[in-house]
Order: C-alpha cells, then structure tokens, then sequence
C-alpha cells in the first residue's frame, strides 16, 4: 500500500491541516499554492461584508453602484472621444477646442459635483471640419485665369 499524505501548511494562515482539508487557491493549478476551509470562509465573509456595505451606500455617493456605473459610462465617452483631439484630427481648430472643454467637463465630473446628484451628461461637440485646401486652391487657380 501507499504512504498516507502528510499533514501540510495553509499558504494563506500557515495553519498545519490535512491533505484532504486543503484547497487550491487557483484551481486547476496546484502550484499558486493551498488554502484551507478556513480561508476561504474568511475571503467569503470579506466579499459578502464589502458588498454589504457597498449595497447601503446612498445611490448619491460616486462609490455607490450607480456611482461606479457612471464612472465607468464617464470612462468609455472619454475613450471614445479622445481621437477629436489628437494632432492628426481632421476636426477645425474651433471644434478640437470645444472637444477639449467636453472631454474636460467629463475629467472633472467628480471633482466638480461632489456627489451624483445634480449631474448631467454634457452635450457632444457636432463635428466640424475645415474648408478643403485643394477646393481653396483650384478656386483661386480658375480665378486667375
């Protein structure tokens, strides 16, 4: 017959436990380590605790659900946005700065509203572009003719 398995150390507590008693921390890969029941009950509580407390803030704070969601909505208009004011935009010069005053407005969104209260999504800049140079160009060409 085989040797019985040792008794190992929890990774996490160091707590000396039985072979059959611990768990992968990452499963499928023995070699993040081992964890005991004990742990994982202890990682449970702490999730379990933190949503609790995330799930009574008031829905006016920016760390509420609702506040997260608007950040994260606030992220992907940024993302969105950003080409209108990089150096090879085609957009006018007028219309890159009105781009800028937006992009600002939503980089500062919890900094100048304290709160999710009172805050409203900025309108988007309608895109504009420049008169076409070659149409400027040809224009004064036939007139000098």
């Amino acid at each position: 017959m085989g040797e019985a398995a040792k008794p190992h150390a929890c990774d996490i507590c160091h707590t000396v436990t039985e072979p059959f008693a611990l768990y992968e921390i990452v499963e499928g890969d023995p070699s993040k380590g081992w964890q005991c029941g004990s742990c994982i009950a202890d990682q449970t509580r702490l999730a379990v605790s933190k949503w609790e407390v995330e799930s009574k803030l008031p829905r006016s704070s920016w760390d509420s659900e609702y506040g997260q969601a608007l950040k994260a909505e606030r992220n992907r208009r940024l993302d969105a946005n950003r080409w209108a004011i990089m150096a090879d935009t085609p957009l006018s010069l007028a219309c890159q700065g009105k781009f800028i005053v937006y992009l600002k407005l939503l980089q500062n969104m919890t900094l100048d509203f304290p709160t999710t209260t009172g805050w409203t999504w900025p309108t988007v800049p309608k895109l504009e572009y420049p008169p076409r140079v070659s149409a400027s160009i040809s224009a004064s060409v036939s007139v000098a003719k």
